[in-house]
């Protein structure tokens, strides 16, 4: 018993101390795995603040809402570790002793049962079976998962779509659990685009959450109705619209209203925030609009390393909560002295680790937003400049209907 009290306390000193490096304990052990009920207690509030995004140290459990005895526990725990070089180890034995206790427990019931000698031997049979499957769960379930996984082809409705077929061919459709950036040149439109990646997956009945860090509500409403139900953009900005349009309008309003998929936020602006709320919300897309405006609680010596953090905090959000998270970006201002103004991923904005963590990078690009005398305010180019899981990236040409804040495909021509 000492051994395993000593293991568990030093399971919770390291999350208190060192959250970061060893919050991996939190994917391998359990409430259940502990037998001292002090430890379970703290390392269930202690998991339940690391998966839900926010942070979590001594000092943060030190002022926690827990039991008296709980909190001097943890306290204790964490005053008492000394470092992670054998965390490993404790986390294999407090693991290792969850299951020794668990095989005594099913034991002392099979021999006290009064079981016949031939029902023994079947039930001592089936705890050994049991104990098999529990240990190929924690080790390698995922292969049968795997494997499994092709008796039923992926349909690609299951993921999520653009609309716009062409982008959703090259894709295969955008993986849940990913991350997706859109960079962009300041009033290019990226907005708009990301509302009618938005509207898509609303009307294919999918969750879908938008933070504009930029906008009103009503400014992303006015978007997505004009594409929605075909209204002049500029009527629903001077609020002058037709009879019927305005019905339409109501209609739209009261759908949105009844079936609550589409989830709107405007004053959402920390990414610990924003991590809250898709956990409560569960969206299958989350769409943030825009990186450099996301803040955190964290304190960084430049933008750069807060950006890189955010950037690997969305990535995380979009695995635990197995949503599709599209981020949008500025790209930095182009060389106007330079011929070819297209961007690249490297024009990320305070691009870091960025063309790292997404899965994704689309780079949406009017040309007649820097030339304005050559080029016609349609034109529209989606560069696909990586695309991790499938591999195929390219151009892919589109128009941006402005009246109606739409864009739309004009031809097929893709490039590997």
């Amino acid at each position: 018993m000492t051994e395993s009290f000593n293991a568990e306390s030093a399971v919770i000193g390291g999350l208190l101390l060192f959250p970061e490096e060893c919050s991996y304990a939190i994917d391998t052990l359990t409430k259940g795995d502990f037998e001292n009920p002090l430890a379970a207690d703290a390392f269930e509030v202690i998991s339940k603040a690391i998966l839900s995004g926010k942070k979590m140290d001594a000092a943060i459990f030190g002022s926690a809402d827990v039991q008296e005895d709980t909190k001097k526990f943890a306290l204790a725990s964490a005053e008492a570790f000394i470092s992670t070089s054998n965390y490993d180890g404790y986390v294999d034995t407090v693991k290792s002793g969850s299951g020794r206790r668990r095989i005594t427990e099913k034991l002392g019931r099979v021999l006290v049962s009064g079981y016949g000698y031939d029902d023994i031997l079947s039930s001592l049979g089936r705890v050994v079976e049991s104990e098999n499957l529990h240990r190929s769960e924690d080790d390698s379930s995922y292969l049968m998962d795997y494997l499994t996984s092709f008796d039923t082809p992926v349909n690609k409705k299951d993921r999520i779509l653009t609309g716009f077929s062409q982008l959703d061919r090259s894709f295969h459709g955008l993986r849940k659990g990913s991350l997706c950036y859109i960079g962009a040149y300041p009033s290019t439109g990226k907005t708009s685009f990301a509302a009618n990646i938005a509207l898509k997956n609303y009307t294919d009945q999918k969750r879908v959450q938008f933070f504009s860090l930029e906008m009103s509500k009503e400014q992303i409403l006015d978007r997505i109705f004009a594409s929605w139900k075909q209204i002049d953009y500029g009527a629903i900005d001077l609020r002058r619209v037709s009879e019927q349009e305005l019905l339409d309008v109501a209609n739209g309003v009261n759908e949105l209203m009844v079936n609550k998929r589409l989830s709107l936020h405007d004053s959402v602006y920390s990414i610990e925030a924003i991590a809250g709320k898709i956990s409560k919300f569960k969206p299958d897309l989350a769409i943030v609009d825009f990186l450099q405006n996301v803040r955190t609680t964290q304190r960084f010596s430049n933008k750069k390393e807060q950006i890189d953090y955010i950037s690997s905090e969305l990535k995380r959000l979009a695995r635990i909560n197995n949503c599709c998270i599209i981020c949008l970006s500025q790209l930095v201002k182009p060389d106007m002295k330079a011929k070819n103004k297209k961007p690249t991923m490297s024009d990320l904005k305070e691009s870091g680790n960025l063309s790292a963590d997404g899965d994704y990078i689309m780079l949406l690009y009017r040309p007649w937003v820097i030339d304005k005398a050559n080029f016609p305010p349609e034109e529209t180019h989606v560069l696909l400049d990586k695309n991790k899981f499938y591999g195929a990236c390219g151009t892919i040409d589109m128009n941006f209907d402005g009246k109606h804040q739409k864009f739309t495909e004009v031809e097929t021509r893709y490039e590997d």
